[in-house]
């Protein structure tokens, strides 16, 4: 990503996601606890992207910041933006 592009916020994120074709089950971007996906949630800690199965959440990481926690999400997912 160029330095200049704008940070990455769950709605670019969604469509990054899209055009690059990554199933929509693998993943939720409002935190709900799907089974067998990557899930991006905004708390009062901050941002957390986890692995979610079964209702617990693995591999749990706080981020200060939504494109941090976007980008988590793509490398998470494979997925180069």
């Amino acid at each position: 990503m160029e330095p200049s592009a704008p940070p990455l916020t769950r709605e670019a994120l969604a469509s990054v996601l899209g055009q690059a074709g990554v199933a929509p089950t693998t993943y939720h971007l409002y935190g709900a606890h799907i089974n067998d996906a990557v899930i991006l949630d905004h708390r009062a800690v901050g941002w957390v992207v986890f692995y979610s199965e079964r209702g617990g959440e693995f591999s749990l990481r706080r981020h200060g910041t939504e494109d941090a926690a976007c980008r988590d999400l793509l490398a998470r997912l494979g997925v180069r933006c």
